[in-house]
């Protein structure tokens, strides 16, 4: 059975990237479920393997997403996060615990040694990891490292506000780094906001203030894809092109925790629900099947996304997408599984019965691939959609 992957339009006056969404995301399967007691709070994945963290120092591995294993971590600690960079996972655990593993499997002491500072997260983003961290006094702190190992003095200056600051994530596009969180007020009455910084060289940051509106909004995550920063948090996403001037998608999302990219698709996870989007801007609220179940992590490798829903390990069918210019003859590009077939269809009225016509059929030998419909030249307005094939 073939699978729609996406609908896309185009016309003299009429150009819309996004009338349909990568199929595969309406359809997730369940891959692994750990034992009572055990829940997964972060997920990653590097060139060939997925590793996912628990509490009591539990570690799950896969190789393809799909079969599973138990990993001694070679510690007890709650594990709360998990990243993966230059042939490296790493992971940590409050208060102090950072391990790292070459395989997902082998796990040892990453050497961190820091009096006074609370372990919060990690992150990897331009061919470094991110350790992030706060004084037990509250103020964030940064650390630096290529390895997971010897990792630098701490990169963030003191700025007005760090009383109650905390970093939850970060990334790297458009020349910049941008870490994102939250800070608070000294009490329990005060507001909450965003913390957004940013930086060119990790060793000089910039605090970047928002506008007074954002009050009571925290970001959880952020991703780079597309030329955007995507960053997601209690109820609400927005984006970026630069980390200074953001701007909120006009919709609302019950409180996401994650957000990922891969292959031309971003997916936000939260409670109960994804949203996906192939632009950043433009979002589609999505059923996991699951409206009670939590998602704190999400990553994108081999094709697919992988997601932690209700502490359990789901899997969506192979992704694809495509992005169509305004070049003439119009230009198609496909993302998806190299090696797939996909046959690209066409039609000028959606709603014509039987419409659809087959323009091209191949095999997808890189991706994105490009093709050009020679044939769009004397069409007043084109739609295409692309399948799948078995």
């Amino acid at each position: 059975m073939k699978r729609l992957i996406d609908i896309i339009c185009a016309g003299e006056l009429l150009f819309c990237s996004a009338l349909g969404y990568a199929d595969g995301l309406d359809h997730w399967h369940l891959r692994y479920s750990p034992p009572e007691g055990t829940y997964f709070s972060s997920i990653a994945s590097g060139p060939d393997r997925f590793v996912a963290v628990s509490e009591s120092g539990r570690i799950a591995t896969s190789t393809d997403a799909v079969q599973w294993m138990v990993a001694n971590s070679g510690t007890t600690r709650d594990l709360f996060r998990v990243a993966s960079g230059n042939g490296m996972f790493v992971a940590t655990g409050f208060p102090d615990t950072v391990i790292r593993s070459s395989d997902g499997t082998n796990w040892q002491s990453a050497g961190w040694q820091e009096l006074d500072t609370v372990v919060r997260g990690v992150a990897f983003a331009n061919g470094q990891f991110f350790l992030l961290a706060s004084e037990v006094s509250g103020a964030p702190r940064l650390f630096v490292s290529s390895s997971g190992t010897d990792w630098s003095r701490n990169r963030f200056p003191h700025l007005p506000g760090d009383f109650s600051a905390l970093l939850h994530s970060l990334a790297y596009g458009n020349s910049n780094y941008v870490a994102v969180g939250a800070w608070r007020g000294p009490d329990e009455f005060s507001d909450t906001g965003p913390l957004v910084r940013i930086s060119q060289d990790t060793f000089t940051w910039e605090n970047i203030p928002l506008p007074y509106w954002w009050n009571r909004v925290e970001f959880e995550s952020v991703t780079f894809g597309k030329g955007l920063f995507v960053a997601v948090g209690s109820g609400f996403i927005a984006y970026s092109a630069d980390g200074r001037k953001w701007i909120l998608v006009n919709d609302v999302f019950v409180g996401l925790y994650r957000v990922a990219y891969g292959d031309g698709v971003f997916v936000a996870g939260g409670a109960g629900q994804f949203a996906t989007s192939t632009d950043g801007v433009h979002w589609r609220k999505r059923d996991p099947g699951h409206p009670w179940s939590s998602i704190p992590g999400i990553t994108y490798a081999q094709n697919t996304f992988v997601s932690l829903l209700g502490g359990q390990i789901w899997q969506s069918d192979p992704i694809a997408s495509l992005t169509l210019s305004r070049s003439s003859p119009l230009e198609l590009s496909i993302n998806g599984p190299v090696g797939k077939t996909f046959q690209v269809e066409a039609t000028e009225d959606l709603g014509a019965t039987n419409g659809w016509g087959t323009v091209a059929s191949f095999v997808l030998t890189n991706s994105p691939s490009t093709w050009v419909d020679s044939g769009s030249t004397n069409k007043s307005q084109r739609f295409y959609r692309a399948a799948l094939q078995p």
